[in-house]
């Protein structure tokens, strides 16, 4: 988090990381994982894992899960079902793992879709909405649940999601999602004359 003097305004923060997705394939070819990826909402947290314990996962797949950086794994231990080890390393070195994505409270779904991989996306709470993953692709790429029993089911229909329907949305939203972050398109977010900023 930046402080509130920061100079570099925060939007700027998650396009630098986005570098990694231009660098990924469309889709990632003999990617087979299962990947929970949680926000940092404590209460979408809690409540997500209660859900995920109840799912009868798909037999064949690794299981990992990705907590937000403002949690670890020690302090929710208690909740994380048996099945699942932790998903070390970077965002991108995970997707690129993975053939499935299952997600709640994160935008790191809509970066899966980017990467051609299928999202179950888990609406944990009743008041939230499903905001973290446009309407684009919705149930064609990513699927709206709301119970154990309908990742259950939908984690099924999302592996069965065929490669040109990934391709296809991975394509849609890395054009109308994200933007490569380039020297030139930071200095004008920042309001910064490129001449200015030939030096830094």
């Amino acid at each position: 988090y930046l402080p509130d003097h920061a100079l570099v305004p925060t939007f700027l923060g998650p396009s630098l990381r986005h570098a990694r997705l231009f660098q990924m394939p469309a889709v990632s070819p003999g990617a087979s994982g299962i990947l929970v990826v949680l926000g940092w909402d404590e209460e979408a947290l809690r409540t997500a894992l209660r859900v995920l314990s109840a799912v009868r996962w798909p037999e064949g797949h690794e299981l990992r899960l990705r907590l937000h950086p403002s949690h670890s794994w020690d302090a929710w231990r208690h909740l994380i079902p048996e099945a699942f080890t932790p998903a070390v390393g970077e965002l991108y070195d995970n997707l690129r793992e993975a053939r499935l994505v299952v997600g709640a409270e994160t935008s790191a779904m809509a970066e899966a879709i980017a990467c051609g991989i299928p999202v179950v996306n888990l609406n944990c709470l009743d008041w939230r909405h499903l905001g973290d993953v446009p309407q684009l692709g919705k149930d064609e790429v990513w699927f709206p649940a709301f119970t154990a029993e309908d990742v259950t089911l939908l984690c099924a229909r999302a592996l069965a999601v065929a490669e040109s329907t990934r391709a296809k949305f991975s394509a849609l939203y890395r054009a109308n999602l994200f933007c490569r972050p380039e020297p030139g398109r930071m200095l004008e977010q920042c309001g910064i004359p490129a001449e200015r900023g030939a030096g830094m």
